[in-house]
């Protein structure tokens, strides 16, 4: 078993469960050395980083790696195998006051060390997926269809070439597809921890995608914020894989240390 958490600069690594392995992504193109695995040994596409983001790492841990299970998370963020605190569940409660529930539905803050105890554990990870297919966030809850967000947070012909390529490539996936940019909800962050067959099932998919997406789309004139588009619309591409091919999942709240106080 191995959840890859991926760094690109200076932090403390924040579980040493030896189901966790960090990895430095994006390292063909920083000189910074974090002093573990990086992303741009083996067959790797490293030097897309700025433009797949953690999509770099996952491709490295598709081409170079054999676990039984894979997972994804973030130097900040990981699953929650363990129960909120009273303190986070009434932040909770208080978010919806200030407007805020559903912009961070799915997701505990925390800048507290300690808040580290509640990260899940590969214990835990080996007991859901003997019941389950799959570890999922819970959903970010949208003001609007998945559709329509996109189309007001980045560049929507981007989503509409990528129908296109679904139409070309997948046409299976097409309904899917639809129905994914109608809902109001979004698995987001790139997090999962799948079976070594559906990883290599959804690596292949969505990999054919979005190298098709970047043969066909000129991001000369994109901000650097619009040029992660391939991590973006990976986001969104997740829900549709999961739709159609109704993988059972384990869904979990998602823990985020902002502004860690070490």
């Amino acid at each position: 078993m191995s959840i890859y958490v991926v760094f690109h600069k200076e932090h403390p690594l924040l579980t040493d469960d030896s189901a966790y392995e960090p990895i430095q992504v994006g390292k063909a193109l920083s000189k910074l050395d974090l002093g573990f695995k990086t992303d741009d040994t083996g067959e790797h596409i490293s030097e897309k980083n700025q433009n797949y983001s953690e999509l770099t790492g996952l491709y490295w841990v598709w081409k170079n790696t054999t676990s039984e299970y894979v997972g994804l998370s973030h130097y900040r963020r990981f699953f929650m195998g363990h129960k909120a605190s009273l303190l986070m569940r009434l932040k909770k409660i208080g978010e919806y006051f200030i407007l805020q529930g559903r912009k961070r539905f799915g997701v505990h803050y925390s800048s507290k060390l300690q808040a580290k105890e509640l990260i899940l554990t590969g214990v835990q990870v080996d007991n859901y997926l003997r019941q389950y297919d799959a570890i999922v966030p819970i959903k970010r809850k949208l003001r609007y269809t998945v559709l329509e967000q996109y189309k007001r947070k980045h560049r929507i012909e981007d989503l509409n070439t990528t129908l296109n390529i679904i139409s070309d490539l997948y046409p299976d996936y097409l309904d899917a597809f639809n129905e994914c940019m109608q809902q109001s909800e979004i698995m987001h962050c790139n997090m999962f921890v799948l079976k070594r067959s559906h990883f290599n099932a959804y690596m292949e998919w969505l990999f054919t995608i979005l190298f098709e997406l970047e043969r066909r789309t000129d991001i000369s004139n994109y901000d650097n914020y619009q040029k992660r588009l391939y991590g973006f619309i990976s986001e969104r591409l997740f829900d549709v894989w999961l739709i159609k091919n109704q993988l059972k999942y384990k869904v979990l709240p998602i823990l985020y240390f902002k502004n860690l106080k070490i």
